[in-house]
């Protein structure tokens, strides 16, 4: 399964959720793809029929510690999962109808910033000039590399000369 997380949630967390969900469903959960996003109406989701590919709307202030939340995110979660199993509005239950009971005492929590390194000014110039040391050098070494390259072939260049001259009768 490959999430791409674009919210400010445990990617952990939403890992133990989806999979416990999908295994739930008896899906092949390696084959998944779930985009998660910053939702700006409530909790909501996508999913393509007969697909392995779907996404989960969260709101950045939504609360999934508390289980109400969670139930909800839980069920809109098994709502898509069904439509990847191939399931269409008609044939699934309402989504607040489905059955969670597998994602009990689960909740997924905001990751915590991680604190800015302070470093001085003097330590940002050296990093700064250590860096302009590095791509120098990295530089040189690209045009030493090309000035070869060119040496190379300017040398075919006149080999096809001398053998076109001394092949063409005059």
């Amino acid at each position: 399964m490959k999430i791409n997380n674009e919210t400010k949630f445990s990617t952990r967390d939403l890992r133990k959720v989806f999979l416990a969900g999908l295994k739930d469903r008896g899906a092949n959960y390696k084959s998944y793809r779930i985009r998660v996003y910053n939702s700006r109406k409530g909790i909501r989701g996508y999913a393509w029929v007969n697909s392995y590919d779907m996404a989960m709307g969260i709101p950045s202030k939504e609360d999934l510690t508390n289980s109400e939340s969670m139930e909800r995110f839980a069920q809109v979660f098994i709502h898509e999962v069904d439509h990847t199993l191939g399931l269409k509005h008609r044939e699934m239950k309402h989504i607040r109808q489905i059955d969670v009971s597998w994602s009990e005492g689960m909740t997924i929590q905001k990751e915590s910033p991680k604190p800015k390194k302070t470093i001085s000014m003097q330590e940002r110039i050296d990093q700064r000039e250590q860096k302009a040391k590095d791509k120098t050098a990295m530089y040189e070494k690209k045009v030493k590399h090309y000035q070869n390259l060119l040496k190379k072939w300017k040398k075919k260049v006149k080999y096809y000369e001398r053998r076109n001259k001394a092949a063409s009768p005059e």
